[in-house]
């Protein structure tokens, strides 16, 4: 008898192998079924969750025109009193207030952040990377305790709330506060958005689905640069990106509860209820029919042994599953090396990423384009490194340790460039290829960091790990406006250089972790011994 193209014979194999020693089956089998074969509503979940990136690529990236500086400014007074206009910036001692020459404003015309107040247009972006490292640390764990689904609405309207409250900022003090608070729940947007959309795709698509989150990425900081060229006026356009937050009451309420998190939690019934409604919505008759002759074969089993079971229907307690700790990362002498490795790449990626962002609107040309063409490269780079990190020739580790080399020759390159004092013309279109080139390299690197980060851990050890190396991506990106404001007080080739090195280290300490390119994930500790310790 066939059903569907599935004989009779292998459907029962089938039923019997979701069947545990107990003749009960395990609610995780019927989990796992419906997530492999990701119907069109698990697709439509995945975009609409997609669309988080692009409201994170926003707010990421905002700083770059919030601290947008005029070239021509000089003291309030002189400017009143004179009435002359400078070619460049003129700084007085013991001024405040100072005139711009430019229709555009922004945080830095708006307080007066140039001269000896300059310091603090760097301190914005890094009181917004402060409050992005304390949510991913503490979304993440609120995640755990109360579920996905809660944690992504409450960060979605919360940084809504915050980033529209910023229009209304009426000191430097307030705006810096605001944003740091948004910064937390931008963090917890992110992290919780992409755990649940990986945990609602099968395992074979995590690859192509992770960089196509990056994808949207790009697609935000395009949406960015055309809505920053159109309106110039840093509150007008914070209340054009804040607002639409509301139509996003439109889908999120399709978001289901990740059925892995109710089997995490032991709430099998949920979890059951979730895949049920997912196999609905995708039209799965094969899943029911599937279910129903699971539920056969466990009814048949259980009533030879005790009848009365047989009406459970297979809702039996967990498997203990082996705990660990962060101190595990440091006790076994693999995961100490992955470790190390892994937050070494993680910091230096990262630097180099936010460090090249930030340096584009001080190159030649006009900020907008700049900022647009390196968002089109950036979409271009995560599409170029999903054929590079899926390669068999390329896999996981040559691709991190060219992306990384490639990167830090980049780097210097444009450093030494800035030593020539003259302004040709190759010069200053040099500059923007490799600077362009550069951020797209830093691209790749950020999207196959994750990927192989996620493959060097055991399951019981993955998200802290991760956690961890993406503790140290904070502290790069909260050290990169820093290090661009020293190449202002020094020279241009000075942050450079740092991120060259950083990216130079990077890429050498990969040289000392595994391949993991179409190898099978290790899930305890015990088994990383055996897997990688001969390398």
């Amino acid at each position: 008898m066939v059903v569907n193209g599935q004989t009779a014979e292998k459907r029962k194999s089938l039923s019997l192998s979701a069947l545990n020693s107990s003749g009960q089956f395990d609610i995780s089998e019927l989990v796992n079924r419906v997530i492999e074969r990701f119907g069109r509503h698990q697709v439509l979940i995945y975009l609409l969750l997609c669309t988080n990136s692009i409201i994170v690529a926003i707010n990421h990236t905002l700083t770059t025109f919030h601290i947008y500086t005029p070239a021509a400014y000089q003291c309030a007074d002189q400017a009143t009193e004179t009435g002359n206009i400078p070619e460049n910036g003129t700084c007085t001692a013991d001024c405040n207030d100072y005139t711009f020459y430019d229709n555009d404003t922004s945080v830095v015309t708006q307080w007066s952040l140039v001269c000896d107040r300059r310091y603090l247009s760097a301190l914005l972006n890094t009181i917004y990377f402060v409050g992005v490292t304390m949510g991913s640390l503490v979304c993440g764990v609120i995640c755990d305790m109360v579920g996905r689904k809660k944690m992504i609405l409450f960060c979605l309207y919360a940084q809504g709330a915050f980033g529209t409250s910023l229009y209304l900022a009426n000191s430097l003090e307030m705006f810096m506060v605001l944003r740091l608070i948004q910064g937390f729940f931008i963090q917890g947007l992110q992290g919780c958005g992409y755990t649940l959309l990986m945990e609602m795709i099968p395992p074979k698509k995590r690859t192509f689905c992770g960089i196509t989150w990056e994808c949207f990425w790009g697609i935000g900081m395009v949406m960015l640069g055309i809505i920053a060229y159109f309106i110039r006026d840093w509150r007008d356009l914070q209340l054009a990106l804040a607002v639409p937050t509301l139509l996003t009451l439109i889908y999120t309420w399709m978001f289901p509860e990740s059925p892995k998190w109710f089997l995490a939690k032991n709430k099998k019934r949920q979890a059951f209820d979730t895949v049920v409604a997912i196999a609905k919505k995708n039209n799965d008759q094969e899943f029911f029919k599937e279910y129903n002759s699971m539920q056969m074969e466990t009814y048949e089993t259980n009533e030879k042994h005790d009848p009365e079971s047989a009406p459970l229907k297979g809702f039996h307690e967990e498997e203990v599953h082996e705990t660990a700790s962060i101190l595990d990362l440091f006790k076994n002498r693999i995961l100490l090396k992955h470790s190390i490795c892994m937050i070494t790449v993680f910091f230096s990626v990262t630097l180099s990423y936010y460090g090249i962002l930030l340096y584009l609107p001080n190159l030649p040309g006009g900020r907008h384009l700049n900022f647009v063409l390196s968002a089109l490269i950036e979409i271009t780079a995560y599409i170029i490194a999903y054929f590079a990190l899926s390669s068999n020739y390329l896999g996981r580790r040559r691709s991190m340790i060219g992306y990384q080399y490639l990167n830090s020759i980049f780097c210097m390159s444009i450093g030494l460039l800035t030593l020539i004092e003259e302004d040709y013309a190759f010069k200053r279109y040099a500059i923007i290829f490799l600077a362009l080139v550069g951020k797209g390299l830093a691209v790749s690197g950020f999207g196959g960091m994750f990927i192989y980060g996620s493959e060097l851990f055991p399951t019981s050890t993955r998200a802290t790990a991760l956690g961890l190396c993406g503790l140290f991506a904070r502290v790069g990106s909260l050290l990169a406006p820093q290090i661009i404001l020293l190449g202002e007080k020094t020279h241009s080739i000075v942050p450079m250089t740092i991120m060259s090195v950083g990216l130079l280290f990077g890429g050498t300490f990969t040289f000392f972790v595994p391949e993991t390119l179409n190898k099978p994930l290790p899930n305890k500790v015990s088994e990383v011994d055996a897997m990688w310790g001969k390398h």
